[in-house]
């Protein structure tokens, strides 16, 4: 029953993102509880490691980014009378510190992997099949599906049998017929790029080669919008557009360019610090939402922020499960430019789910690198 716990645990930050921003969530007022819940855990956690440790250590960079993130969006948005709305998206952050707290063996990646995996599926099975989820989101319910797909590829990340990648590809291809009921091509194109990097048909180290590709891949939601915003009326987007229109019914962006413009009007209004509100518009695309909310100083500071996190998995690169976590985070990351989940008031938080998996990996591999320095001082003695 022991073994079960982590994943009991985690478990239920993805049933909290599941209901995040529905009917059930409204009525009974879960997210808004379950933030002080989390607030008051973490002070928790943080006061019994305090006096485990003899006082807590913060590095000065952390202190700055992550310090700086929250000083920021408050700022931006008491300056313009929104409130304390920024910490319903920063508690998000807090599932990062909870999760990294637990020391998390192969054997919880592959319960975790499984339920979630299994979890996915139903949702997408369900809305396909009954009426239960009518009036949901079909993009939201779209990347529960890949999402949830996503952190079950992890633990297969050391797959090398023939069969068995066969079998992951079977899997895939499942889930991206219940996803294709939603309409959402981006979670089916996603979900095929990280079904290559799982079965090694692309490189992953393309993904964490170096720090300053991590900015590459940080900042591409800003490039795609850019891009697309200013090349709006080329031949080659009308001609996607038409096989767009034959192959789904709407447009290659569907409208989205002509939002990213408007989301672009709005940050140069204020570009510093931005119109302080996550809710003016649903702009399908992570950067544009920052940069139009808390201008190009939160921008700044959020894309510091993740690429800190992910900055301090390098020692811990050669490890498969890590691989997993970290190609699973980028993935959703990239699907980010023409989505959005990441980043709102009622966030989704399998992305941080995986980002604290992915140190508490850490944290189980650097015990047992002490364990095993123990024993060797131990033999020597």
């Amino acid at each position: 029953m022991r073994k079960w716990v982590n994943t009991a645990i985690v478990g239920m930050f993805w049933l909290l993102s599941l209901v995040k921003a529905t009917g059930f969530d409204d009525a009974h007022r879960i997210t808004d509880r379950a933030r002080i819940v989390l607030l008051l855990i973490t002070a928790a956690v943080i006061v019994l490691e305090s006096k485990a440790n003899h006082g807590v250590t913060v590095k000065k960079n952390d202190c700055f980014l992550f310090g700086g993130m929250a000083l920021v969006f408050l700022a931006s948005s008491f300056l313009n009378g929104k409130g304390a709305q920024p910490l319903e998206y920063l508690y998000a952050f807090l599932v990062v510190f909870l999760i990294s707290r637990l020391r998390l063996d192969e054997s919880d990646f592959e319960r975790i992997g499984f339920c979630f995996g299994l979890a996915g599926f139903a949702v997408l099975y369900i809305y396909k099949q009954t009426t239960l989820l009518d009036g949901w989101n079909e993009n939201s319910i779209a990347m529960i599906g890949l999402f949830s797909y996503l952190v079950f590829l992890i633990p297969l990340f050391r797959v090398r049998e023939k069969k068995t990648k066969a079998l992951i590809a079977f899997t895939a291809i499942a889930f991206s017929y219940f996803i294709n009921y939603t309409g959402s091509r981006s979670c089916i194109v996603f979900l095929a790029i990280a079904l290559l990097f799982a079965i090694g048909l692309l490189d992953r180290k393309i993904l964490y080669r170096g720090s300053g590709f991590i900015y590459i891949i940080l900042l591409a939601p800003l490039f795609v919008a850019v891009f697309f915003v200013l090349i709006p009326s080329a031949d080659v987007f009308r001609k996607l557009d038409m096989w767009s229109i034959v192959r789904s019914g709407k447009t290659f962006l569907n409208g989205r360019n002509i939002l990213w413009q408007y989301g672009f009007r709005i940050f140069f209004k204020d570009p510093w610090l931005g119109c302080g509100n996550l809710m003016r518009a649903n702009w399908h695309n992570s950067a544009v939402c920052v940069l139009t909310a808390y201008g190009a100083l939160g921008y700044y500071f959020w894309i510091q922020s993740f690429h800190t996190l992910l900055g301090k998995a390098r020692p811990f690169w050669d490890d498969y499960l890590i691989q997993g976590c970290i190609c699973g985070f980028m993935v959703i990351y990239l699907q980010q430019s023409v989505e959005l989940g990441l980043v709102s008031t009622a966030p989704d938080l399998i992305p941080y789910i995986i980002l604290g998996m992915m140190f508490g990996r850490i944290n189980y591999i650097r015990s047992t690198r002490s364990y095993s320095n123990d024993v060797v001082c131990l033999i020597k003695e």
